[in-house]
């Protein structure tokens, strides 16, 4: 073991392997391999000449044998490399390694143009331009490593000989130097050639005067030849003019021709028209000479309008207007007018009736003062059934104003329902007032609203109903009252339920109260026999009475016959107690449509005292088929 450690190790021997470039005869690589002698030489050619074929280099020779081992001492080896040529065919495409190195597409492939150009004499095309191409190409050969080519003076070859004709094309309003541009023999070189157009002649028509009357006609190219132009050109027709030729023929295809025209007659329409309404107010009509001024004015009529109430809107004719050729045989003007309006208000106010134009006093007026400033009344009146006014009208005012556009024309106001305002917006309540015999089912009319019309109600009152005093056989005493119900003095629609009924001698009322549920229909009352009464309730006496002493009821009632009725149909006056709300007939108006066709109509006469109202019937004692008769057909009017 000892012995091995202790064995010298043996050298390392070194193999160089050299590169040479064959063309240039420069060694281009070293490479050192290292082993022990006797070992094999382990040497990858093809892994250490990869970036040489990539440069474009291709293997000669390689003097290291595959099966070379290191040998005590120097050991030399040659590797033999050489430049890769390429031959580039233009027709093929073009390697990316070989266009690396710098080698152009014109080095073997070459594109020449001839052009011709259809230009203005200041260079301003007016066609395409045409083009014919040749193309040249070689094939040459590359030195991959250094691109060089190899045969730089290779001919070139063409695809054609020779360049065709060019016809010259025809040019509307132009006419060219040449007719054809002829062909050549092909070249390496562009060719650019050029053609130049000049503008044709004109047909200009011309006055008496000899001045121009249009920009001028230009003449007709000749279809087949670019530098000619037609014969027998067709004179153009110039309104408001007439010539005696038809026809001319140029001579020279960039020259002007003059012709000479005759002026003609024309007439202008000056229409005046009411925009407003659309109807034209007048028309004027007048003639003369193309060209010439018309020899008319508008301001004495726009000025009659103005007077009028009519405002300008619009006028056409102007101070230097002419018979214009282009304008036909007739040349139509507008004055356009419309109607002149102005507000009028408590503001702006205008006298009612005066003249709105003070240049024609004979036309319209100013609407009356009524038509923006006035007052309009709230109205409550009072009736019954037949119509009879019971009490004196309610009546409230408001005042209105508003803000009109009225027509200076006609007079008329342009805005009819332009909108009232008022200061007051409601009016006032109404109470409705207490009217003996009657009743009612309104105690207040609440404020309405206040509105640019007249308003109208109508509270509509109804009989108050009788009591009718009658016996325990439901028979009515004869020639007693039978007094209406007693108003409520604070509320119309109530009535006094607790009343002294009317006296009969010798009778008594079995209630004190009348309440009934229809103010409008009558109350039976009953009404016993007191002395019958009294005999029932008194004890009976065992002495005998005086028969000229009276019992002290009968007495009594004696005294108070003697003091309370000196006749037997007078009636002891009402008391008030308290109040009852029955229910009452339905109103005859609405309170919201106060105008309404189912109001009764109101009398207008003087007003009176409730009771002189009073029809003499319902004052006077009524049999009880008479009383209930007229009571249903009353109500049964009132309620349909």
């Amino acid at each position: 073991m000892a012995d091995e450690m202790e064995k010298p190790l043996e050298p390392a021997q070194v193999a160089m392997v050299r590169y040479f470039d064959q063309d240039t005869g420069k060694e281009i690589k070293q490479l050192q391999l290292r082993g022990t002698a006797g070992q094999k030489i382990a040497f990858d050619l093809e892994a250490h000449s990869a970036d040489y074929r990539q440069q474009g280099y291709q293997l000669v020779a390689n003097g290291l044998p595959a099966s070379a081992k290191y040998q005590n001492g120097d050991q030399t080896y040659a590797v033999i490399l050489k430049h890769g040529r390429a031959v580039i065919k233009p027709q093929e495409q073009l390697d990316p390694a070989i266009e690396k190195l710098g080698v152009a597409r014109d080095q073997y492939w070459r594109d020449y143009t001839k052009t011709v150009y259809f230009v203005t004499a200041t260079g301003s095309p007016l066609a395409q331009s045409s083009q014919q191409r040749s193309t040249w190409t070689r094939q040459l050969t590359v030195d991959l490593v250094t691109g060089k080519i190899f045969n730089k003076d290779e001919p070139w070859s063409c695809t054609r000989q020779r360049y065709a004709d060019v016809t010259v094309p025809v040019i509307k309003g132009y006419y060219a130097d040449q007719t054809v541009v002829k062909g050549e023999e092909r070249a390496m070189q562009e060719i650019n050639q050029k053609v130049i157009y000049r503008p044709v002649g004109k047909i200009i028509p011309v006055d008496e005067a000899g001045q121009p009357l249009t920009a001028g006609i230009p003449y007709t190219n000749d279809p087949k030849d670019p530098t000619k132009v037609l014969p027998n050109e067709a004179l153009p027709q110039i309104a408001g003019y007439k010539t005696e030729d038809k026809t001319i023929s140029p001579s020279v295809a960039g020259e002007n021709t003059l012709v000479k025209y005759q002026r003609d007659i024309r007439r202008a329409v000056i229409s005046y028209l009411d925009s407003t309404t659309g109807t034209t107010l007048a028309t004027d009509k007048v003639s003369g000479g193309v060209e010439t001024k018309i020899t008319y004015t508008p301001d004495q009529r726009i000025q009659y309008y103005r007077d009028r109430g009519y405002r300008l809107v619009g006028n056409t004719f102007l101070a230097d207007a002419k018979y214009r050729a282009s304008a036909g045989m007739q040349q139509d003007f507008k004055v356009t007018l419309e109607h002149g309006t102005k507000l009028v208000s408590v503001d702006m106010p205008q006298e009612g009736g005066g003249p709105i134009n003070p240049n024609d006093p004979a036309g319209p007026t100013w609407p009356g003062q009524d038509a923006y400033d006035r007052d309009f009344s709230y109205t409550v009146n009072f009736i019954n059934l037949y119509g009879h006014r019971l009490c004196k009208d309610r009546v409230q005012r408001s005042h209105w104003t508003r803000t009109i556009k009225v027509d200076l024309v006609t007079g008329k106001i342009i805005n009819p329902r332009a909108q009232w305002f008022s200061s007051a917006s409601h009016y006032r309540d109404v109470p409705v007032p207490v009217v003996q015999g009657y009743y009612t089912n309104r105690r207040v009319l609440r404020e309405p609203k206040a509105i640019p019309f007249d308003l109208r109600y109508t509270v509509v009152y109804y009989a108050l109903g009788r009591v009718i005093p009658v016996d325990e056989q439901d028979q009515p005493f004869p020639r007693v009252d039978h007094p209406r119900y007693a108003n409520d003095p604070l509320d119309p629609t109530t009535i006094m339920t607790t009343e002294q009924l009317p006296f009969i001698p010798g009778y008594s009322a079995e209630t004190s109260t009348v309440s009934p549920s229809d103010l409008s229909a009558d109350t039976k009352i009953v009404y016993r026999n007191r002395q019958t009464k009294d005999e029932v309730e008194q004890p009976v006496s065992t002495a005998p009475a005086s028969p000229q002493q009276k019992p002290a009821k009968a007495v009594a009632s004696e005294a108070e016959t003697s003091q309370q009725i000196p006749t037997s149909q007078q009636a002891v006056p009402q008391g008030t107690v308290q109040k009852s709300t029955p229910t009452a007939p339905t109103e005859v108006a609405s309170e919201q449509n106060l105008d309404s066709a189912e109001q009764s109509p109101v009398s207008e006469t003087t007003e009176t005292t409730a009771a002189s109202k009073k029809p003499a019937k319902e004052n006077q004692p009524q049999s009880s088929n008479g009383f209930f008769g007229r009571l249903r057909s009353r109500f049964g009017k009132k309620h349909n």
